[in-house]
């Protein structure tokens, strides 16, 4: 087995201006608009959600910090007490350990929500609804939350537990702001836009969609996972481009459901193009993309595409700058 690298590098803007492009995004947002957040939180709820994002408009930022299981994560507080949260894009809702929400009389939901795993495993999860939580000068009142499982989720180092985490900020709330991952302040930093973009990269919908292209200048379409190290890509969609896969093989995942094994192949070499990133990519492995039931993704992007790097999504105007 080879190491899998990725190397993002400074290099000219990759614009999307052609009419062609034009067309798949908005074909995109046709296909993709029946997705709503909303319909997770009325499962948990069995009625009608009344989530409210409230924020003086005042930009702020957050210390963040990287875990050794390569997770980004950040404070939020819940009453007067601080908790560590991953940052989870790729989490189409947030989520909290029971124990934690039972401290802070979190209300019990009666419904529940199905969460697929890394290996496309389906498991039903109950959840609370939180009346207060707050991310910086953010506060997010009356919010449906998944209860994080927590016997599945602990990965050991020797004595030490690396999962040490307290719950899952996702792409629910994420999706509803201006925001950067500061990889080189180790800051997360919520913002106000004051720009336009003539020629967006991304489709705003329940899990970030960036439009990108590879060496061959072909138009690819990939999901952000900021809650995943590495990025990984269709087997059938990279067969359809030309990419040559190698032999399949065994691997573990780690997901919200804990450990999995699931089976691979991996890719010798990818060059992607984002905004003004090169990303390079040895040995990305495949896996599962079917994100929407209807829709597989080309691939998925990890955290490993800004390291040491910063990454600003700009929800508003469906943009993402990288370089």
């Amino acid at each position: 087995m080879r190491l899998h690298t990725c190397k993002t590098t400074t290099t000219i803007e990759t614009r999307l201006h052609e009419e062609a492009v034009h067309c798949h995004r908005k074909d995109l947002h046709m296909r993709l608009d029946s997705y709503d957040f909303k319909q997770s939180y009325r499962r948990l709820l069995q009625g009608e959600p009344s989530v409210e994002l409230k924020w003086d408009g005042h930009p702020f930022a957050l210390p963040m910090k990287r875990s050794m299981l390569g997770l980004y994560m950040l404070e939020l507080r819940l009453d007067c007490d601080s908790y560590r949260f991953v940052i989870d894009s790729g989490a189409q809702i947030s989520a909290i350990r029971p124990e934690l929400a039972q401290k802070h009389h979190a209300k019990p939901l009666t419904g529940s929500v199905s969460i697929g795993s890394i290996g496309g495993r389906e498991k039903q999860m109950h959840g609370y609804l939180v009346n207060e939580l707050r991310l910086g000068n953010l506060t997010i009142a009356r919010l449906p939350m998944v209860s994080l499982e927590t016997a599945g989720l602990h990965a050991r180092f020797g004595s030490m537990d690396l999962s040490l985490f307290d719950g899952i900020l996702g792409w629910d709330i994420l999706a509803q702001l201006d925001f950067e991952l500061d990889d080189v302040a180790h800051e997360f930093k919520v913002l106000r836009n004051r720009y336009h973009f003539a020629h967006p990269n991304m489709v705003k919908t329940v899990f970030p969609v960036f439009l990108v292209r590879d060496k061959q200048n072909r138009l690819l379409t990939m999901g952000f996972d900021s809650g995943a190290r590495e990025s990984w890509m269709s087997a059938e969609r990279m067969r359809a481009l030309g990419y040559e896969l190698g032999k399949e093989r065994l691997a573990l995942g780690f997901g919200v459901h804990g450990l999995e094994e699931i089976k691979v192949n991996s890719i010798s070499e990818m060059d992607l193009y984002l905004y003004k990133a090169h990303i390079h990519l040895r040995h990305a492995r495949t896996g599962r993309t079917n994100v929407f039931p209807k829709d597989s993704l080309d691939g998925i992007l990890g955290n490993e595409i800004y390291k040491n790097r910063r990454i600003r999504i700009i929800n508003s105007m469906e943009m993402v700058l990288l370089a």
